[in-house]
């Protein structure tokens, strides 16, 4: 198509002569020179697909790219089927000989079957007798005609000792105020006698006091040294010392035998007395038991007992004897009538009794000195300041000497009730 049209540009650009003869086509002329380019044609139209080309070759690996952003999360698949078992593992080392600890407990077991009768168990024992039914009709007795009077039946066997029970049993202790041991009431049972103790002293700040009335007013042995003390000794050990030469030990001495306190008063050593010696100034005591309980009435009055109705006691009750009676007959109060003592003061501190305590009635009036022990020896401490309860008389002075103050001192009294003295715990 290209040459045909370079043909025909070149036929159109030679000039045209006058027509000539007919003449015999002449031989091709030579080859004319080339024509200038013609103008581009115009566009085809677009041919027919053509055949499928042979397969190429593989190209080359590119590069390897950059690293993608993350897809959306796929949906989950669903589950596969359980493989095949595999095939038994090597056996692994030994295990430790020691126990492992024990394993949760099982879920409960199904019940079991029910299982067979057991074989019959051997004869209980016989049961104890059943209560008493309750009462039958009454008869009338004049349905019953009487029988004949029986003879009479032989003597019972004796019956076993019954046993003796004591019943609030009282504990109570009585000091003479004497060498002499006092004497536990009738109806009484004596436990022990001893020695009148009133209280500890350690120091300024520590004072352990007894009650007059209580059996730990009455020491078995008269040992001045017999306390220890027990306390931390700053390291974290407690440690346990008798400190023999820092507590004092107070015992309550004996009263004037004629009533003449203050030549008694003087009278008393003043020096340091070893301890046999001392024991001549300690009172005397007795413990006694009783299954009923003493009274102590204080009076507030200076009028002997012996002079008030039923001696003061309460509706009921009685007075009881002096325990002191025996150490001088004659001489003695027939009853318990005595003085209203509260307390004895000693370096500042006073010590006393329970004003419902026999203890706070005391057969003498006295000074009551304390007997004073350490480590080494015992002293009669006369400089104690001793409260009594007053009587209601009226003092034509604030201050009157020990031994003229006994009118002014309150009268006690101790009672019980009078089948007390019928019981007596052997």
């Amino acid at each position: 198509w290209y040459q045909r049209r370079v043909r025909e540009a070149v036929v159109s650009t030679q000039s045209t002569g006058s027509s000539g003869i007919n003449a015999e086509y002449g031989a091709p002329g030579n080859a004319g020179a080339a024509g200038n380019p013609g103008t581009p044609g115009l566009r085809g139209s677009p041919g027919s697909p053509g055949n499928p080309g042979a397969a190429g070759t593989p190209g080359l690996a590119g590069a390897k790219g950059e690293r993608g952003t993350p897809g959306n999360p796929g949906t989950p698949g669903r589950s596969g089927n359980d493989g095949r078992a595999g095939p038994p593992g090597p056996s692994g080392p030994p295990g430790s000989t020691s126990g492992g600890q024990a394993g949760a407990a099982g879920a409960p077991g199904a019940p079991g079957a029910k299982g067979n009768r057991g074989v019959a168990g051997p004869a209980g024992i016989t049961g104890i007798k059943g209560i008493q039914g309750p009462p039958g009709k009454s008869a009338d007795i004049n349905d019953c005609p009487a029988g004949a009077k029986g003879d009479q039946g032989p003597p019972g066997y004796p019956g076993e000792p019954g046993e003796s029970i004591q019943l609030n049993p009282y504990i109570v202790a009585f000091h003479s105020q004497r060498t002499e041991y006092p004497k536990c009431l009738d109806g009484m049972t004596e436990l022990w006698r001893g020695y009148s103790f009133m209280f500890i002293d350690v120091d300024n700040s520590n004072k352990w006091t007894q009650n007059l009335g209580d059996p730990g007013s009455c020491m078995l042995n008269f040992k001045p040294e017999f306390f220890g003390t027990c306390s931390d000794n700053g390291n974290g050990e407690s440690t346990c010392e008798r400190n023999i030469d820092q507590h004092s030990t107070m015992w309550l001495s004996i009263a004037s035998l004629d009533g003449n306190q203050d030549e008694f008063l003087d009278d008393l050593p003043s020096r340091g007395l070893d301890y046999d010696r001392a024991k001549n100034y300690v009172s005397r005591c007795v413990v006694c038991e009783s299954i009923f309980r003493l009274t102590v009435v204080h009076t507030r009055s200076n009028i002997h007992p012996a002079q008030v109705e039923n001696h003061a006691c309460p509706a009921g009750y009685q007075i009881v004897p002096n325990p002191n009676k025996h150490i001088n007959p004659g001489v003695a109060e027939e009853n318990w009538c005595g003085y209203s003592f509260w307390q004895v003061s000693s370096d500042k501190f006073g010590v006393g009794t329970l004003a419902d305590s026999q203890g706070s009635c005391l057969l003498d009036f006295s000074q009551t000195p304390l007997v004073s022990c350490n480590n080494e020896e015992c002293r009669l401490k006369k400089r104690t300041r001793n409260t009594w309860l007053m009587s209601d008389t009226k003092r034509d002075s604030d201050y009157k000497s020990f031994g003229s103050s006994d009118p002014y001192v309150s009268r006690c009294v101790v009672c019980r009730r009078p089948e007390a003295k019928l019981f007596r715990q052997e």
